[in-house]
């Protein structure tokens, strides 16, 4: 179990908590489980504060929590970046609590909510598709929106079970 938290420390800015990104060989199946990913600033560049942003396939994301996020608990993110930037897809993410994010001032629909899933500059690297987001918890997150999109549709995704409530 980790802790992870890295809110304004210098001259008023953070980052995002932590990145699963890679190489497409190499960077996949990766286990995140029991971590807190909390307090996360805002970022110098205006353009990460997410608890965890997940950039590659076939990662089980499994009873974590995630709260006080500038930006989504959890992030489903692609774009024309480097050549190691791959869509996140076939990915799983269930049993995890995810409250109190995406107050950030700055930031499209994708960005001010408990989970977001976005393709930016035509997203590349292919569409986000099949991730199965089920048995989560998902409650008081930016006007009570538990998912945000830009250029991904949700249909694309399986849900259930997920426990949305606008206050705990």
């Amino acid at each position: 179990s980790n802790y992870f938290h890295n809110e304004e420390w210098t001259n008023g800015y953070g980052n995002r908590n932590v990145h699963i990104n890679g190489y497409p060989s190499t960077c996949k199946r990766n286990l995140i489980e029991g971590n807190r990913f909390a307090f996360t600033g805002h970022s110098s560049d205006d353009n990460a504060a997410q608890g965890l942003k997940i950039t590659t396939r076939y990662n089980i994301v499994r009873f974590n929590s995630s709260y006080y996020c500038k930006q989504p608990g959890i992030m489903f993110m692609v774009n024309n970046g480097p050549v190691y930037n791959e869509s996140p897809c076939y990915n799983h993410v269930y049993n995890n609590t995810i409250y109190y994010n995406g107050y950030a001032p700055v930031g499209g629909n994708e960005d001010k909510c408990g989970m977001g899933f976005a393709r930016y500059n035509n997203g590349g690297n292919g569409p986000i598709i099949s991730n199965v987001i089920k048995n989560n918890i998902l409650h008081d997150n930016v006007d009570n929106r538990s998912y945000g999109t830009r250029n991904v549709n949700l249909s694309a995704q399986a849900f259930a079970n997920n426990w949305i409530i606008p206050l705990f």
